[in-house]
């Protein structure tokens, strides 16, 4: 099995929301009616570019927490993101269970706010199980591990692999998705021990820039993502049980 650390759910936007009072308030009670968390109102500072002026002015944007900062939405300049972090009580909550949350979330935002969007992505954090071995000799190093000679035979303090293809899938055109998976070493604080990191970020093309993605599209996203997510993470636990 696999640790989940964190799921993020992003739409890109050229529309920022104005954090107004009757906004905040209206959105408040929107997400708050979900009855999956309860959020608090709360700012990000941003800064706006005046390129005229030559100027970086700072500006208020809206977000929403919960008390225990499990669940965070940040309404940006260009973005928003609904990001769920993995704590010991919700890993037995599916991920696309997760996904389907922000999915919502982000689904009464757009919709309230009249925001459409030109690149949708979700991004997941998984861990393995502490590395008891050397990195090169655990079950995933000895399948994927593959340095330049130089390294033959040296303790390695550090290691990364880093792979993209594209695939189309179908949302209301067809699209194309970057699949990017981001495996690395990474040190356990709390027992001083290495575990493997596997980041999937999995988003549509920077290249088609149109504003084509209403709060409609994002189920027809996420049911295709969810599909290759799980392919991945069936792959990364794998590997790690040395199949």
């Amino acid at each position: 099995m696999s640790i989940l650390t964190s799921v993020q759910y992003s739409v890109f936007s050229n529309n920022r929301i104005e954090p107004t009072p009757n906004v905040v308030s209206d959105m408040l009670s929107e997400l708050n009616a979900m009855s999956k968390y309860t959020f608090i109102p709360s700012m990000i500072i941003g800064k706006n570019i005046d390129l005229l002026a030559e100027k970086v002015n700072p500006i208020n944007n809206i977000s929403f927490v919960t008390i225990d900062q499990q669940v965070r939405i940040a309404c940006m300049n260009e973005r928003i993101d609904v990001e769920i972090n993995g704590t010991q009580s919700n890993q037995t909550i599916p991920i696309e269970e997760h996904i389907g949350f922000a999915r919502c979330a982000l689904s009464k935002i757009m919709q309230q706010n009249h925001i459409y969007s030109n690149r949708l992505a979700i991004n997941i954090n998984l861990l393995s199980d502490c590395i008891e071995d050397p990195i090169q000799d655990s079950s995933l190093g000895r399948k994927l591990c593959n340095t330049l000679d130089f390294y033959n035979g040296a303790f390695l303090e550090e290691w990364s692999s880093r792979v993209n293809s594209r695939r189309p899938i179908q949302i209301d055109d067809t699209e194309l998705l970057n699949v990017i998976t981001e495996l690395s070493s990474v040190l356990d604080s709390a027992t001083g021990k290495k575990r493997f990191l596997c980041h999937m970020d999995i988003n549509t093309i920077f290249e088609n820039a149109g504003y084509r993605f209403s709060f409609g599209s994002l189920e027809k996203f996420d049911s295709e993502v969810i599909k290759i997510i799980t392919e991945i993470k069936r792959n990364f636990e794998e590997v790690n049980n040395g199949q």
